[in-house]
């Protein structure tokens, strides 16, 4: 929904393949980020090892572990979107 909100945006500003332009420059960065932070929590929240589940387990249930997952779920999950008038 972010990505129709924002293409919406962008060729109603302009409708001809720069409009298309800006829609990708305007959502590069955040979909780097929405992929690459998914990849790194995949692999850590399905990891086998034992170790790396202790250490995971630890890390994630301390007090820093918790804001620093608030944080980055706060910063999937939250974003300023073009008012659609």
């Amino acid at each position: 929904l972010e990505d129709a909100v924002v293409l919406a945006d962008a060729l109603r500003r302009d409708p001809t393949a720069a409009g298309l332009r800006a829609y990708e420059a305007a959502r590069r960065e955040r979909a780097a980020f929405v992929q690459t932070t998914s990849w790194r929590l995949g692999r850590l929240f399905q990891a086998e090892s034992r170790l790396v589940c202790w250490l995971r387990d630890v890390s994630t249930a301390s007090s820093f572990g918790k804001r620093q997952g608030d944080a980055t779920l706060e910063r999937l999950l939250v974003t300023t979107l073009p008012a659609l008038d």
